[in-house]
């Protein structure tokens, strides 16, 4: 039901898709995966449209998301799928930080989100979906510019545009709910690193699997 609910997201069904979202929430309340789901439908509606409103709502939406993750690992610390849930919700608020300005803001959630994932892959290696995380915080940092280069020695990390890349292809590949989304940052990061030719691949890949999705289209025709 999830998949599906990614689907129908993917292609546009925005309304259709949340339902499937709220679906999968009635069917496990106490499972982080549907206020998940649900909170990244505002997280996408903001990087289309760039609506405050959207922003504060899934800020809002997230937050539950943690609740019910902390409580989860309260009573079960070893919960590796509960820190996946932890560390994506961390991961997706660093991506909206960035898209809004905030750069600190961004960059601390994405450190907490990035840790957490690195702990539930340790404890579960077949953790694919983790991946796009670490290829998205990799990558985005090793782009940050040399202005703000004075963030990743505070953090203790450093960008790696490669093994970023390289973490997003094996999300592409592997992954059950990211795959889709980690296809569509390689399309557009393959297009900024000089190689139009992988990024139209994986672009027409998302194309054919998702006739709908207009954006798709107009990226390729913009391309």
């Amino acid at each position: 039901l999830t998949i599906l609910g990614i689907h129908r997201l993917y292609n546009l069904e925005i309304d259709s898709a949340m339902q499937t979202f709220k679906s999968v929430t009635n069917l496990a309340p106490g499972d982080p995966r549907g206020p998940f789901f649900q909170s990244i439908v505002h997280f996408y509606l903001y990087g289309l449209n760039r609506d405050e409103s959207e922003l504060t709502t899934f800020l809002d939406e997230s937050d539950k998301v943690v609740d019910i993750c902390d409580r989860l690992l309260d009573k079960n610390g070893g919960d590796t799928q509960t820190k996946f849930y932890l560390g994506g919700i961390y991961g997706y608020r660093g991506l909206a930080y960035q898209a809004s300005g905030s750069i600190l803001k961004a960059v601390r959630d994405g450190r907490k989100g990035y840790l957490l994932l690195e702990e539930a892959v340790s404890e579960n290696p077949k953790l694919y979906d983790a991946q796009m995380g670490f290829g998205l915080f990799k990558y985005l940092l090793a782009k940050l510019p040399k202005s703000m280069r004075w963030i990743l020695s505070m953090l203790g990390f450093s960008g790696d545009l490669e093994g970023g890349l390289n973490s997003l292809r094996l999300a592409a590949e592997k992954g059950t709910y990211t795959r889709t989304e980690a296809k569509l940052y390689l399309a557009q990061f393959m297009f900024a690193e000089g190689h139009p030719d992988s990024a139209v691949k994986y672009l027409n890949e998302l194309r054919a699997e998702y006739p709908e999705n207009t954006l798709f289209l107009v990226l390729y025709a913009f391309w």
